[in-house]
């Protein structure tokens, strides 16, 4: 038999095995949420405030410590009352006393800042936190100090999840 016909029949048998690879794999189904099937360009400007200030309460907040400090303690209620980007920018940067800023609210201010894109990926990672922690629901995902989405934003305040977005 010739070299270049045991070559093809490798690359055939090869083939055939990544195929039926493909049929057998599972693929892990995202959360059903009537928030979290939007794809970026259908997320609503309101979730795009809420992850605002979410974001920035876990960032505020000392994970190591376990020390919940939100800002925006409001967007926790049963009639949230969420911000808007400006509003809520303002209101962050109203932290920093004498251009004096501690890391953390670096982080607050820079996440204030962040484009839709990103802000829809961490809200995804968040939700992909939750549901994997076997909230299947995501009825978590939007409560205060949730140890889940915490963690996703803690990520973000040591770098680690910016290499990831």
């Amino acid at each position: 038999m010739s070299k270049n016909k045991v070559k093809k029949q490798r690359a055939a048998q090869r083939k055939r095995q990544r195929r039926a690879l493909k049929t057998t794999r599972r693929v892990a189904t995202p959360p059903k949420s009537e928030t979290f099937h939007l794809s970026q360009e259908e997320w609503p400007d309101h979730q795009q405030d809420f992850w605002l200030a979410n974001g920035v309460n876990y960032l505020l907040s000392d994970y190591e410590a376990g020390t919940w400090t939100p800002l925006f303690p409001d967007i926790y209620q049963e009639e949230p009352k969420v911000p808007n980007t400006e509003t809520l920018l303002r209101q962050v940067l109203s932290l920093v006393e004498n251009d004096e800023a501690t890391p953390r609210q670096n982080s607050a201010i820079a996440w204030t800042m962040q484009g839709r894109g990103l802000v829809w990926s961490f809200a995804m990672k968040a939700s992909r936190a939750v549901h994997e922690a076997g909230d299947a629901e995501g009825k978590g995902l939007t409560a205060p100090h949730n140890p889940h989405v915490w963690g996703v934003f803690q990520r973000l305040y040591t770098h680690e999840g910016m290499r990831d977005a």
